[in-house]
């Protein structure tokens, strides 16, 4: 199912295909690959939706690092550069092992 192209996930009508970008960050936390995520943020299209996972980062329901596995650019070129100079992290899965739970 997963091969070893680079991935560039560009959702275009967040309400129909949103699902599609979280469920591939989520086989990306839980170790199922290792392929970064893009959203190509025009004109801010999809502030609130970084807004939330800086949120969910701030609440402790998502870990900086996995945060930094959705990469934004509003410029084309700029994304693809990311894609290219993306290196994922190495981080545990599951938030309670780094706090202790």
């Amino acid at each position: 199912m997963f091969n070893k192209t680079l991935i560039l996930c560009i959702v275009l009508q967040w309400a129909n295909e949103g699902h599609v970008l979280l469920e591939h960050l989520t086989w990306n936390q839980l170790g199922y690959h290792a392929k970064p995520c893009g959203l190509l943020d025009v004109s801010g299209y999809y502030a609130c939706l970084t807004d939330h996972l800086n949120r969910m980062v701030d609440e402790g329901f998502l870990m900086a690092d996995h945060r930094r596995m959705v990469l934004t650019s509003p410029d084309p070129g700029e994304l693809i550069d990311r894609f290219a100079n993306y290196v994922p992290p190495q981080v545990d899965k599951w938030i309670e092992l780094k706090k202790g739970l």
